[in-house]
């Protein structure tokens, strides 16, 4: 397993490491996301939790899972690329602050400032609740100036949540949030924010989405916001065009290249807030738990290679369709078995910080993580040299 960097600098050698890809994004398509937050009560056991589904490139970075230890400030979680793990997609923090980020297409994509993944992992380190992570988010971007396109970020913790839409050293915030849920695309939501816009997308998948969590409000769970973000609403094709149907989304240039969903617990937060992780399009890839207290991310997620292997074993499904049906309910039987684990796990961890034996929580919240990852990439695995056998493409 990787080893921790006790800094909130991870990769020394990128320096200015908030602008280490502008020159290839600039050449890269649009970027697009999709946001759903379920905020207290309207989730069934009353916690938080805010998912996202990263619509990048179809062919870029590898996606990586991130634990940050600063030596001051708090210990966060998230979801970010190998080519610049210091800046985070989606995160939350010991506190139970969650932040993620979606895109907004305005007049002027190519702006100077902080990037959003930045924003969010210097957020995440300082702040105690959502409502002081809006000010943060505002503060950044009214100094520093928001880089690029603009951005929405999504804040909640335990009780509450906002978005916060930004462009250029504009921002405005929507919220608070309670008992609730939402779901958006690329389009501006506050009316003052429109003006900014250069095209919205993301309607059809931001009204499905929500349409989808208003039928389940005060019965959200985790495995149900799972299904939410593996959503085909059509059947994906070989588009060739912006698939802007699906929540899953399978575009030619752009799709679904990973999927997370913070969830606080107002027990013992720095122990059992959680990212359930898909490293990759989530139809084809499972959600694996990855726990606040844990020592350290297991060496294939704190890499590239959980990437490749579920990348591995979407090509074969594109080659050999059929399958995919199959593949997705091998991984929802897993999951579905790993929340039952995680049942037991939770209560015996909290049973040990209780005796202020919180190190032995965290030793056992590493070794299930570590186990159930390694797990689900080596059945990947298998089951990418199986399809393979079918007589297609080796």
């Amino acid at each position: 397993m990787r080893r921790l960097v006790e800094d909130s600098t991870v990769n020394r050698s990128n320096r200015g490491a908030g602008n280490i890809c502008d020159k290839q994004l600039e050449r890269a398509p649009e970027e697009g996301c999709t946001v759903l937050i379920s905020v207290g009560r309207a989730s069934a056991e009353g916690r938080t939790i805010i998912a996202k589904n990263r619509d990048v490139a179809s062919v870029g970075p590898a996606e990586i899972m991130v634990l940050q230890i600063p030596h001051e400030g708090n210990r966060y979680l998230g979801m970010s690329t190998v080519e610049d793990p210091s800046s985070v997609t989606l995160g939350i923090n010991e506190k139970g602050v969650i932040c993620n980020t979606a895109g907004r297409y305005c007049r002027e994509a190519n702006n100077p400032g902080t990037n959003a993944g930045v924003i969010i992992s210097r957020g995440l380190q300082s702040a105690q609740t959502a409502k002081e992570m809006v000010a943060r988010v505002e503060e950044i971007v009214r100094t520093e100036g928001k880089s690029r396109n603009g951005s929405a970020f999504a804040s909640g913790d335990q009780t509450e949540s906002y978005v916060v839409e930004t462009y250029q050293r504009v921002s405005e915030v929507y919220g608070p949030l309670r008992d609730t849920v939402l779901a958006y695309g690329n389009y501006a939501l506050i009316d003052k924010m429109k003006e900014h816009e250069r095209k919205s997308r993301g309607h059809r998948r931001g009204r499905r989405a929500q349409r989808l969590m208003e039928k389940h409000k005060g019965k959200i769970t985790v495995p149900l916001m799972i299904r939410f973000c593996r959503d085909h609403e059509r059947t994906p094709e070989r588009a060739y065009i912006w698939d802007d149907d699906n929540i899953c989304t399978h575009g030619f240039s752009i799709d679904t290249r990973g999927s997370g969903l913070c969830v606080t617990n107002k027990e013992y937060p720095e122990l059992l807030n959680v990212i359930w992780g898909s490293l990759n399009r989530p139809c084809h890839t499972p959600y694996i738990p990855f726990f606040m207290g844990m020592n350290q991310i297991p060496d294939e997620f704190a890499t590239s290679k959980a990437y490749e292997a579920f990348e591995a074993l979407g090509t074969r499904l594109e080659e050999i369709p059929k399958f995919k049906g199959q593949v997705q309910e091998y991984w929802e039987a897993l999951e579905y078995q790993t929340l039952r684990e995680t049942i037991f796990l939770e209560k015996k961890v909290l049973e040990l910080a209780d005796k202020g034996e919180e190190d032995l929580g965290r030793e056992m919240l590493t070794r299930f993580v570590t186990a159930r990852g390694q797990q689900a990439v080596a059945n990947a695995r298998k089951i990418t040299e199986r399809i393979q056998q079918q007589g297609l493409l080796s």
